[in-house]
């Protein structure tokens, strides 16, 4: 059988590949390639997938990325983003229910493109671009054991700043600001005083100020019982990939978080994936969880039966998009992802979709057997 991933990578080095513009593409809905092709940054880029890969090989000897395992997850965990990354175990959490594929789902293989993720700046220099945009003048403090840099506003409340503005060196580059006093006020959504044009415009100025480019036509605004929020997500060959910025207004009309991320994005290439059925597979396996588009978990089904002690769900709804993953050393990787998903049940999870052997998967733990009656409330 034709290893469809070797190659490509044969034709890459046996061509000249021209240099990719430098152009990041953080902002932009990048077009589409064309299936069956493989694009690299540079000669080089080429030249090293080729040696990891092996040429005359129908298997890589070495995969392009290779997952934290369990004893790296916390500091991963840390490194790989302040919003909260999931590490690749947490996708054993979802073994509580019996997943299958609906005969509806196609069996044809599919491919998609893999993106390094690197961080623009430092951790002291994208504390600083962000507090330049919000305005915050504070104290810079630096912990090198986790590659963070934060800076905390002058006013005092119990010894302790009311404003605080956090960045990471790895991971995302991703960075939060925190007004202690202003958050948690909340008030009737409708009566925050801020309009969605108003909240869009300011969303927009202050994400293109920390690096972010985007207009308000990209801001989708939500409000709920604690205030409103203005979000924007990085858009990659014209699907979401995971990685959001986001501002969000108290009750009172007052800015009291904002989060985001400073990026950039190498291409690895194009490379074959599982089919949207067999991906299916993958829920209840370890190592394979992906964080893909919250658009997708917004699907809560028509109705859930938790009285089951392993509830039966059929999956079928699979979207191929892309998701985000953390490495061992806590570098992220935007991959092709399937987004799961049942009529009834709702979101299921995202999954890494790319075929066995370009990313190096992680045994999985003991997990002790978990009582079923508590895992289902």
């Amino acid at each position: 059988m034709e290893d469809k991933n070797l190659s490509r990578l044969n034709k890459a080095t046996k061509v000249e590949v021209p240099e990719l513009n430098e152009d990041i593409i953080t902002n932009a809905t990048a077009k589409k390639t064309k299936p069956n092709l493989v694009r690299f940054t540079s000669v080089a880029a080429a030249a090293a997938l080729a040696l990891t890969f092996g040429i005359g090989q129908l298997t890589p000897k070495q995969p392009l990325i290779q997952l934290a395992d369990q004893a790296q997850g916390a500091k991963s965990t840390v490194q790989g983003g302040l919003e909260g990354n999931k590490m690749a175990g947490d996708s054993y959490m979802m073994a509580i229910f019996d997943y299958s594929a609906a005969e509806n789902l196609s069996k044809e293989m599919q491919n998609g493109h893999i993106y390094q993720i690197e961080v623009v700046g430092t951790a002291s220099s994208i504390v600083r671009q962000v507090a330049a945009a919000i305005g915050l003048d504070g104290k810079e403090t630096y912990e090198a054991e986790w590659d963070t840099a934060t800076i905390s506003g002058s006013e005092l409340r119990d010894g302790y700043a009311i404003e605080t503005l956090t960045a990471q060196g790895g991971g995302t580059g991703s960075w939060y600001y925190w007004n202690a006093i202003e958050a948690g006020i909340n008030n009737d959504p409708a009566g925050v005083p801020v309009t969605d044009a108003e909240a869009k415009a300011a969303a927009a100025k202050l994400f293109t100020a920390t690096g972010f480019e985007v207009s308000p036509a990209d801001i989708v605004v939500s409000r709920d019982d604690y205030g409103l929020s203005a979000n924007a997500e990085l858009k990659v060959n014209g699907m979401g990939s995971g990685l959001t910025w986001s501002m969000h207004w108290n009750g009172n009309g007052t800015v009291d978080s904002i989060y985001g991320n400073s990026v950039k994005l190498v291409d690895q290439g194009e490379f074959d994936t599982v089919s949207a059925s067999e991906s299916v597979s993958r829920i209840n396996k370890f190592g394979y969880w992906a964080s893909v588009s919250t658009t997708f978990s917004s699907n809560t089904g028509t109705g859930r039966d938790y009285n089951e002690p392993q509830p039966k769900v059929e999956i079928d709804v699979a979207t191929l998009t892309n998701g985000v993953i953390y490495d061992a050393k806590g570098n992220a990787w935007i991959v092709p992802a399937f987004a799961l998903s049942s009529k009834t049940n709702g979101f299921a999870g995202g999954v890494i979709a790319l075929v066995d052997g370009i990313i190096e998967i992680p045994e999985a733990p003991e997990v002790m057997p978990m009582d079923t009656e508590v895992s289902n409330r």
